[in-house]
């Protein structure tokens, strides 16, 4: 005997806007996520540029490398000499392996070459320059400034209100789905 299809009008089709709602949920969720990582990678990258970790200034330049500095023209401040560590300080978008999640992160892009004080490209990673200037190095003669540690610590409490937001967001969005009010 074939199954008998009946269709109430009080009740909604639920399975529908599950789906509806999860859809544009996720949506709600990349927008908002993104937007946090580029409000981030903004305050970082001005942060370097106006030298306010407090570890650029209980460790600076020594007096021969910033004298070297001067004489080749770079920028005397603290991780900036040509520019280029903070202008490839970029948001980075990606897959995570296995989910259907996008991950978005702040930092250099894994291939990033360093370069030298005439822009040419050195055999050295910008994510090792961060990693040896972040812990410093006894052998290289550079002490530790951290400076993406603090930025993550910071970026941590700022992340509160913003899980506040797309709560927000999503129960209106569902409420909306449900035709109950917002």
């Amino acid at each position: 005997m074939p199954k008998a299809k009946y269709k109430k009008p009080h009740i909604p089709p639920f399975h529908k806007l599950v789906i509806a709602a999860k859809e544009r949920a996720g949506r709600v969720l990349e927008e908002e996520v993104k937007r946090f990582a580029d409000e981030e990678q903004q305050a970082f990258v001005q942060r370097i540029d106006k030298q306010e970790f407090p570890s650029f200034d209980a460790q600076p330049l020594s007096p021969r490398y910033a004298a070297w500095k001067k004489k080749k023209g770079l920028d005397e401040r603290v991780m900036i000499a040509t520019g280029w560590y903070i202008e490839n300080i970029k948001v980075w978008k990606r897959k995570e392996s296995g989910t259907r999640r996008t991950a978005f992160f702040v930092g250099f892009h894994k291939r990033v070459q360093a370069r030298d004080h005439k822009g040419r490209i050195v055999p050295v990673l910008l994510s090792t320059v961060a990693r040896v200037h972040e812990h410093g190095s006894v052998k290289m003669n550079v002490p530790a400034r951290p400076h993406w540690g603090p930025q993550y610590k910071e970026m941590v409490k700022r992340a509160v209100p913003v899980r506040e937001r797309i709560r927000a967001r999503l129960v209106a969005l569902f409420k909306k789905r449900m035709g109950m009010k917002t």
